[in-house]
C-alpha cells in the first residue's frame, strides 16, 4: 500500500511493478504507486494521468525495498550496458 503525505494533501493507493519506457531506454521491474485516492486540492484544477517522481532514495523507501526510477536505472546498469555513463543532468 502506498501513502504519500504532502504539505498540501495526501495520495494513496496500491503498489505494483511496471516496465517504464523513456525514449529507447526500457526500465523493467520498476515499482510504481497506483493512486486510487488523491486528496490534494492543488491537483483538482489540473488534468493529469500520472506523476513521475524523481525522488532521492530515502530510508522509508529503502526499508520497503523500493528504488526510485533513476536509482533503479543505475542499479540495473541500463546505461552502462549501452556504453553510456550513469550521468544525469
Amino acid at each position: 500500500m502506498m501513502k504519500i503525505q504532502y504539505l498540501s494533501g495526501e495520495v494513496s493507493g496500491k503498489m505494483g511493478k511496471e516496465t517504464i519506457i523513456l525514449g529507447d531506454l526500457v526500465v523493467p521491474n520498476q515499482i510504481i504507486g497506483v493512486a486510487d485516492r488523491v486528496d490534494v486540492p492543488l491537483l483538482d484544477e489540473v488534468t493529469w494521468d500520472g506523476i513521475l517522481g524523481l525522488a532521492y532514495p530515502n530510508k522509508n523507501l529503502r526499508n520497503q525495498g523500493i528504488d526510485p526510477l533513476v536509482d533503479n536505472i543505475i542499479k540495473q546498469n541500463l546505461l552502462m550496458n549501452r556504453g553510456e555513463k550513469n550521468q544525469f543532468s
